[in-house]
């Protein structure tokens, strides 16, 4: 019978002792995952940082995109103002008057 009761202890301790360690494994393994999941909350943070940096410079880019649009826009109007203007300038006969030295200026003979 004493036999059995050595045995029974040292089976008890062998477990008692594995319990033991899988408890420090388990405590280990949350120490890690809080580690870890602190870490993937920083990287989200920084992810989420960097996406609302993005968004903004292109907003800022799609503004600065829409300026030049509108520049250009109004660029090309003057010049087609211009243009038009030229050429209604040709269709006039601007001539120098031939008493220019008496002060009269110059005379428009456009129709």
């Amino acid at each position: 019978m004493e036999g059995f009761d050595g045995d029974v202890r040292s089976t008890v301790n062998c477990l008692v002792s594995r319990v033991k360690e899988l408890e420090q494994q388990a405590h280990v393994r949350a120490s890690q995952d809080g580690r870890l999941r602190k870490e993937q909350e920083q990287r989200m943070c920084e992810a989420e940082e960097a996406k609302a940096e993005l968004e903004h410079r292109l907003a800022w880019e799609q503004e600065q995109h829409q300026a030049t649009k509108a520049r250009s826009h109004e660029a090309e109007q003057l010049a087609s103002d211009a243009t038009a203007a030229a050429h209604d300038c040709d269709g006039w006969n601007i001539t120098l008057c031939s008493g220019c030295s008496s002060g009269q200026q110059w005379t428009n003979t456009s129709p």
